[in-house]
């Protein structure tokens, strides 16, 4: 059983975890998966150990277990099983959705780490900007931290929540120059990776 203290550290440490998988894949997917990893483990921790987190039901559990059990039958009949068991480890990404509901439970955890998603990929696409620019090789595409095509990606679901946010009139105006700050470096540096 895990006293109140030991909870309030396993929350906080829970927390710690997904804003680190989530901050840290826009400059390593070594650091997010790590981060992850230590967030499942902290996750099902705290399950087994408490009887105040019982798993907490969403729309779309049913969809996931077919998901799963499709995959499961799937690496059954593999012509290369173990590679198909290695890689079954993607079901495990559907362990975000719990533990975001159970770590984000307050706006202002929320606020934090969207502030710190859009800070930290405005920072590095200024930092690949500045980089690529000042490059001579005229075949560098922007990655300096990541495959091009993996910055590309991030740096477009990024931009796709900054809109809301500069559009919005009911969102702060110190939020919105921001994200419109952020925005501006962020798609740039998608410019960039042609």
């Amino acid at each position: 059983m895990i006293t109140q203290k030991y909870n309030n550290l396993f929350s906080s440490c829970l927390y710690a975890s997904l804003v680190i998988t989530v901050v840290g894949i826009t400059f390593s997917i070594a650091v997010s998966s790590i981060a992850f990893a230590v967030a499942c483990i902290l996750f099902l921790t705290m399950i087994v150990m408490s009887k105040d987190y019982a798993m907490m039901r969403t729309p779309f559990d049913y969809y996931i277990i077919a998901y799963c059990c499709v995959e499961i039958v799937s690496t059954i009949f593999s012509i290369d099983r173990p590679a198909a068991f290695i890689n079954m480890k993607r079901l495990l990404l559907f362990l975000v959705v719990p533990i975001t509901m159970m770590s984000i439970s307050r706006e202002k955890r929320f606020r934090q780490i969207l502030f710190l998603v859009i800070g930290v990929t405005g920072f590095f696409s200024i930092i690949e900007t500045v980089i690529v620019l000042g490059s001579s090789d005229e075949t560098v595409r922007l990655g300096v931290f990541q495959h091009y095509m993996t910055a590309g990606g991030i740096k477009m679901m990024v931009l796709l929540q900054c809109a809301p946010l500069i559009v919005e009139r009911n969102v702060p105006r110190h939020w919105r120059l921001f994200t419109g700050i952020t925005f501006v470096s962020t798609f740039i540096a998608l410019v960039l990776t042609e």
